[in-house]
């Protein structure tokens, strides 16, 4: 962020922190090797570089630790000053061990997750300004203009919103129809209650535990955007819009949600980050909100120190943040960037327990990013972050979109894994399946959607490379003779088979390259092939779990009957690979084992974890796998096919998957 005056400046939390680390690093070593760790980032290692390089800062002595409320600032320039030695270290925190009384006491207060009881303890913001908010709710659409009142953790440039003012801003990011209707009232002991009128669920903020509280964090985020699934509730495509828009799939009967019994409780006090309440209002670092519930949206909220700009997750329109000069972040800010980072993985990252990941503090200590991720220059945070994703997760899920706002657009490479601004940089796709396919279909998928329909003799062929559904009515926008989604091309391969006179008695969908997408339309597929489809969407941080049972209006005539089936004749193949991933992963699973339908190729990669899109505080853009899965149901139970399905048939020649020729002279010696 663009530094502000004083932003340097080290608060008496700051040093109430740094004391309560001292005390667990030095002074109670058996208790905590008994106990588990708390979560947060503060791991050892980190939290004993972060003390002593503020104990070593220009002008700072031990001396000002004595709990005086005017503490003096470190040195400008945007370095960080280097750690001393090892018997520099015993001899700091022996001196420091001999601190006063108060001190003492500020300390176990913020041991114990709260501030120090002083008479301003709930109010530490100084109001900022308002500032302009550009927003871009859909695509080629223009920008919706408007302002927002930020204000500043004082002595630093961490931007803190009101909750009146971010829920305010939330409910216009959603199409009008989908907007949440949001009620806020203080209630007893400094605790703030955010309602959802339309709902009845609730958000709760403390400011004197530093905590927010979900009883049913799914309830309270829905609706959502499209292509984003329902927790509690029915698919996007399940439902008739407010405009007059049909649904193009019908409950089945088999259809239900179950609430999820975990109630979602974020202790930012265990992170360092607080909340705080002045004049009757109740303030949360922006990049909090952000990560707690603007992703459900689809949208990415960045700001850059002069505007807020809202926009598609990874589009162009959200770029804008590049306007502010190029250049390190305050101390502060970096600190902040870094905890707000670890909490976000903690609470959100959903492969935690595959990669044996209790905190992501611990982590970051283990593989030695933490000083990277915590340091002042972006363009070093976000090669580690892009190191973090694409290194460490290693899955296909986790990719690396834009960098932070004080980095600048572009990023020289980085120890070969390429450069920052690369939009598509992701793990996980095996190149030996696409570059075979390059070989039969030159220039394929370079720049555009892949969406094709051939037919060889008896055998129609149907490729598409992501799941996609992008119109908000496929009656009157739709447009199937010239495919340019999932949806539309479904329903044109649908007319081609059962076409007068059509030749058609074997149908190859190709997913052997496709990487997933939209849930939606991967349901509408799997409805189309099987005649009707039962999926769930479960969340594993809350417990939520919504099973769909649907059938889909293929040929989208506005009736479910059986001219939206393909003909009992027609025999069905799912061509698959290791990069058949996520959604895709998720219709083989569904259709495997159903008469008619036979799997060809090699196993599917798995990936049930469905991605989430996640933002930091310094403006970088990068997706995890998150806490929502994607399953099947078998005896009644919901599985996620996370292992990957195996093939009927394996095909080990890569070239037959894509030489139509071949792929047809083999398909008919199957029996």
């Amino acid at each position: 962020m663009p530094q502000r005056e004083n932003c340097d400046k080290i608060s008496r939390s700051d040093i109430i922190l740094e004391r309560k680390v001292k005390r667990l690093c030095r002074a109670e070593p058996e208790r905590r090797q008994e106990e588990d760790p708390p979560p947060g980032p503060d791991g050892e290692e980190y939290m004993r570089r972060r003390l002593f390089a503020l104990l070593t800062a220009a002008s700072l002595a031990v001396s000002v630790l004595s709990g005086c409320e005017n503490l003096g600032t470190a040195a400008s320039g945007g370095g960080q000053a280097s750690a001393p030695s090892p018997s520099q270290e015993e001899n700091t925190a022996a001196a420091a061990a001999a601190e006063t009384t108060e001190t003492a006491e500020a300390a176990e207060a913020a041991a114990a997750g709260g501030a120090p009881e002083t008479e301003d303890s709930q109010s530490s913001v100084s109001t900022a300004g308002t500032y302009p908010v550009r927003m871009l709710k859909k695509a080629g659409a223009d920008p919706v203009t408007g302002q927002i009142a930020l204000v500043f953790a004082e002595g630093t440039d961490i931007p803190y919103v009101s909750l009146s003012e971010y829920m305010s801003l939330l409910a216009s990011v959603y199409e009008d129809e989908k907007a949440p209707v949001f009620k806020i009232e203080k209630a007893i002991d400094h605790c703030f209650v955010v309602s959802r009128t339309d709902n009845g669920s609730d958000m709760a903020v403390s400011t004197a535990d530093n905590t927010i509280e979900f009883l049913d964090y799914d309830r309270f985020i829905s609706p959502l955007a499209p292509n984003i699934p329902v927790l509690p509730g029915r698919m996007v495509l399940d439902q008739t819009g407010s405009d007059g828009a049909r649904a193009l799939l019908e409950d089945t009967g088999e259809s239900y949600d179950r609430r999820g019994g975990k109630v979602l409780k974020i202790d930012l006090a265990a992170y360092g980050i607080s909340v705080m309440e002045e004049d009757g209002e109740c303030y949360v670092p922006l990049q909090t909100l952000n990560d707690l519930l603007m992703p459900q949206t689809g949208k990415a909220a960045i700001f850059n120190g002069q505007e807020l700009l809202v926009g598609i997750w990874g589009g162009e329109f959200v770029k804008g943040r590049y306007s502010v000069p190029a250049g390190p972040m305050s101390e502060a800010f970096a600190d902040f960037n870094y905890r707000e980072l670890c909490l976000s993985l903690d609470t959100f990252y959903g492969l935690k327990e595959e990669h044996g990941i209790v905190r992501f503090g611990d982590f970051f200590n283990e593989t030695e990013l933490t000083e990277d991720l915590s340091g002042t220059d972006p363009a070093v945070f976000d090669r580690s972050l892009k190191r973090l994703v694409l290194r460490y997760f290693h899955d296909s899920c986790s990719g690396f979109r834009t960098t932070s706002v004080l980095t600048g657009k572009d990023l020289e490479p980085d120890n070969g894994l390429g450069v920052l601004s690369d939009p598509n940089a992701r793990t996980g796709q095996d190149m030996t399946y696409v570059n075979a396919r390059k070989r039969h279909y030159p220039g394929i998928g370079e720049g555009k959607r892949v969406f094709l329909y051939e037919e060889y003799e008896d055998t129609a062929f149907i490729t598409f490379d992501s799941f996609t559904a992008d119109k908000s009515d496929y009656y009157t926008q739709g447009d199937r003779n010239n495919p340019g989604d999932t949806i539309e091309m479904i329903s044109h391969a649908q007319e081609r088979i059962t076409r007068a006179g059509s030749p058609v008695t074997k149908v190859v969908l190709d997913l052997s390259c496709c990487r997933g997408g939209s849930v939606d339309a991967a349901v509408f597929t799997a409805a189309w092939l099987r005649g009707s489809a039962l999926i769930g969407v479960r969340n594993t941080l809350t417990g939520a779990l919504s099973a769909e049972g649907v059938r889909a209006d293929v040929n989208l005539d506005g009736v479910f009957d059986q001219k939206d089936l393909l003909p009992s004749y027609v025999h069905v193949y799912v061509l698959t690979s290791g990069n058949t991933f996520s959604c895709a992963s998720l219709v083989a699973a569904a259709v495997k084992g159903k008469a008619g339908i036979t799997l060809l190729g090699t196993a599917t990669g798995g990936g049930g974890s469905l991605d989430r899109l996640c933002t930091t505080a310094s403006g970088a853009e990068y997706r995890i796998p998150g806490t929502l899965q994607t399953g099947i149901f078998k005896e009644g139970a919901f599985c996620r096919p996370e292992d990957g399905t195996e093939p009927d048939f394996v095909i080990t020649n890569v070239d037959t998957f894509y030489n139509r020729t071949l792929l047809t002279e083999y398909i008919k010696s199957l029996p």
